[in-house]
């Protein structure tokens, strides 16, 4: 088993903590070799064997993937509560309101980039791994990636503005896509990584 860090903003976070975010998708590239049969052999691939586990030849052509298996340790803002912090016991976390949102306020913040190891509270074991196009994900798979009741209003709200303009999941994720990205209209190959119980250490 190995672990791989995982950047994840605030919101998603929340998400993740309530269970309402069970899978996320990263962007993937390929490995720098011409293949001009890939594409088509992808979509047979995927045609055949629909299955939540990319097959050993298209996994190949996607190096650094994390597997069934593995653990993604979420990255997340923080700051240290205390001045010799040695654990997620001992630090703060911006996701977090507990009410005490002066006190969060002003705390001074470490981006997630910046978060080592030893700080997250958050590891996300994997269940399933698959490749695919991010256009390809289902209304299903955008309620998993965090889409809820609290989000539908910024969706209708939205409405035509987003990349496929119309209110739905997919509209919230593409839209989400493009703010994280700007890749959407790209429809970029990415790694779909979806989790079980989620470990909270604190």
């Amino acid at each position: 088993m190995q672990e791989h860090p995982l950047l994840m903003k605030g919101p998603l976070v929340r998400a993740t903590l309530e269970g309402r975010k069970t899978q996320t998708r990263r962007p993937i590239k390929r490995e720098n070799k011409p293949d001009p049969g890939f594409e088509w052999a992808e979509c047979l691939c995927r045609e055949i064997d629909p299955s939540d586990t990319p097959c050993a030849t298209c996994a190949a052509r996607f190096p650094g993937l994390a597997a069934a298996g593995d653990r993604l340790w979420v990255r997340e803002t923080w700051t240290a509560a205390m001045h010799e912090p040695k654990g997620p016991a001992d630090c703060l976390y911006r996701a977090d309101d507990n009410g005490c949102v002066e006190d969060l306020a002003e705390a001074k913040w470490t981006p997630s980039i910046h978060m080592p190891r030893w700080a997250c509270r958050l590891r996300l074991p994997l269940v399933k791994v698959r490749i695919e196009r991010v256009q390809w994900i289902s209304e299903a798979d955008a309620w998993a990636e965090g889409y809820g009741e609290h989000w539908q209003r910024r969706v209708k709200e939205a409405g035509a503005d987003g990349p496929l303009g119309r209110p739905s999941p997919q509209a919230w994720f593409a839209t989400l896509w493009d703010k994280l990205y700007g890749t959407w209209g790209q429809n970029p190959w990415v790694a779909v990584y979806e989790w079980g119980q989620i470990e909270v250490s604190r």
